[in-house]
């Protein structure tokens, strides 16, 4: 409950190839939000994430976690230009 709550203040940024439209050239997955967290010292497996589909876009997304079944959180996962784009 503990890490529920401080995941919950914390936010992920990940970088992506897009275009000009914001659209991007791949999507980002569970695995991908997992290895963000895990990097920032949460120990988040891929399984414990909830995404309705895999993000496709440029932009700020609520994406929902299930660390056991009476442990339920959200995180903000920023999907932003990859630098030098």
């Amino acid at each position: 409950r503990n890490q529920a709550a401080a995941i919950s203040k914390y936010s992920v940024t990940i970088e992506a190839n897009a275009n000009a439209e914001g659209h991007l050239y791949g999507s980002i997955l569970a695995h991908d939000i997992s290895k963000s967290l895990v990097a920032a010292g949460y120990a988040i497996d891929a399984d414990h994430i909830r995404l309705e589909g895999p993000l496709k876009e440029l932009g700020m997304y609520t994406v929902k976690l299930e660390l056991h079944p009476e442990v339920k959180t959200e995180v903000k996962v920023w999907v932003v230009p990859a630098a030098g784009k």
